[in-house]
């Protein structure tokens, strides 16, 4: 079984090793348990770089936890009390729809303000896997069928992921379906936002993913395992309540507002 939150971010505001401790905590399989690999997919943005900086020493990890590098994209860092937390890496494109993609197993940066077909296209034939990230009224109107076309378009290379932003009770959005009726897996994700409070949120909306694992193969093993059959893939965890993701965002733009200038003094 490998426990995995396939919509994290780590950012300079957070207490590294409150995030990696809380992701030890809440990824754990429908009945509660904590058997199996435990991971968390970064989606990095341009002008983040924690894998790398994990990965070369450049950024030390927590008093207590140390980093094991198993693969090009995939670092296995160990707890205090010897548990497991899989890294894997990840990048991030906002495209000039004002859609978003995560690009998994991947490293390289493609500009923000990239058309959404020229992304994907980079990334498939770099060897990277595309997922398409559920945001908040972004999935409507014209550009919720843009997705449905991309579902069509690229279902044997496409992934799409849930959010924890998408309220407890809102709908899903029609891509949903359109994925499911041609066999594209939808995982989950926390999607924590840039700011102190969400800094414990990563781990607590995830998939429970039922598939084999090779250690002497990480990077393999995690990328068939989110190709895996849908009915081998179950969303464990909950998303955010509609007060929730408000005070998650109210917290995020305070965190973000700029102070504002005081009047220059008379001479």
């Amino acid at each position: 079984m490998i426990l995995l939150d396939a919509h994290t971010h780590l950012y300079e505001c957070f207490d590294l090793a409150a995030s990696l401790d809380a992701a030890l905590r809440q990824l754990r399989q429908p009945d509660g348990g904590t058997n199996g690999l435990r991971a968390c997919m970064l989606t990095e943005r341009s002008e983040c770089s924690f894998f790398q900086r994990l990965e070369n020493g450049a950024l030390p990890p927590p008093a207590g936890w140390s980093v094991s590098p198993r693969g090009i994209s995939s670092l296995c860092l160990t707890s205090p009390a010897g548990e497991e937390l899989w890294l894997l890496a990840g990048r991030q494109i906002k495209t000039s729809e004002k859609l978003e993609i995560s690009a998994l197993f991947f490293h390289e940066i493609i500009p923000d303000g990239t058309p959404i077909r020229v992304a994907l296209h980079r990334v498939i034939e770099s060897g990277g896997t595309p997922c398409l990230n559920w945001a908040l009224g972004k999935w409507l109107f014209a550009r919720g069928r843009l997705i449905e076309e991309l579902i069509r378009e690229h279902a044997a290379h496409l992934l799409l992921c849930d959010s924890s932003m998408r309220p407890i009770g809102w709908p899903e959005p029609h891509a949903f379906a359109a994925a499911r009726q041609r066999h594209v897996p939808i995982l989950a994700g926390t999607d924590p936002l840039p700011c102190p409070l969400d800094q414990t949120r990563i781990g607590s909306y995830a998939v429970a993913i039922q598939a084999p694992f090779d250690p002497t193969q990480p990077d393999e093993s995690f990328r068939k395992a989110l190709f895996t059959p849908p009915e081998n893939i179950r969303h464990i965890g909950r998303r955010s309540s509609i007060p929730l993701v408000l005070k998650r965002q109210r917290a995020y733009h305070r965190s973000t507002a700029q102070p504002a200038t005081p009047p220059a003094e008379k001479t």
